[in-house]
């Protein structure tokens, strides 16, 4: 039985890649003929990958300390980036919760001021419909008074006819 494995262990040069990586895993099959025990073949190469990726994620770690080591610029540069990395976050968050809690404080006020309204409200259309009531109430009195005033000129003129009637009579 054939397994196809990617040999992790050689690197391509800048020939092979035309200068663009230099640190490009070349992925180069390579074929095993397997005993019976297939899947214990297929374990242990996928043990040896492993092993390949651990090995090969400590020397790109070891060549970063050492650039860094080399380089204290760059280094300087890296902290500068993690630090103004943190210094945003940081302004971020506290423009959040400085954002937030007048939004709270706002919506409070707003609640309150709906609340007052309301009640305000509440009061205005009881003086409306109190007003309203004195209102019919006021022009029923003024129709009752309307009608005394007509019976009272009636009289008035029924007596003044009377008067100049026994005026004449004299």
């Amino acid at each position: 039985m054939r397994f196809l494995a990617l040999d992790m262990g050689h690197f391509r040069g800048p020939s092979d890649n035309h200068g663009l990586q230099d640190a490009v895993p070349a992925a180069r099959p390579t074929y095993r003929i397997g005993d019976d025990n297939a899947s214990s073949s297929c374990l242990h190469m996928e043990a040896k990958l492993m092993t390949g990726a651990v090995e090969e994620g400590a020397k790109v770690a070891v060549s970063i300390s050492e650039g860094l080591r080399t380089q204290p610029l760059s280094l300087a540069l890296v902290v500068m980036n993690i630090v103004f990395v943190i210094l945003v976050g940081w302004l971020g968050y506290t423009i959040n919760e400085r954002t937030t809690h007048q939004y709270r404080v706002k919506d409070d006020m707003i609640n309150e001021l709906v609340g007052k309204i309301q009640g305000i409200m509440s009061d205005v259309k009881t003086e409306v419909r109190d007003n309203s009531t004195r209102i019919q109430a006021n022009a029923v009195i003024a129709g009752q008074v309307n009608q005394t005033l007509e019976r009272l000129t009636r009289t008035m003129e029924d007596h003044e006819r009377r008067i100049r009637d026994l005026e004449k009579v004299k």
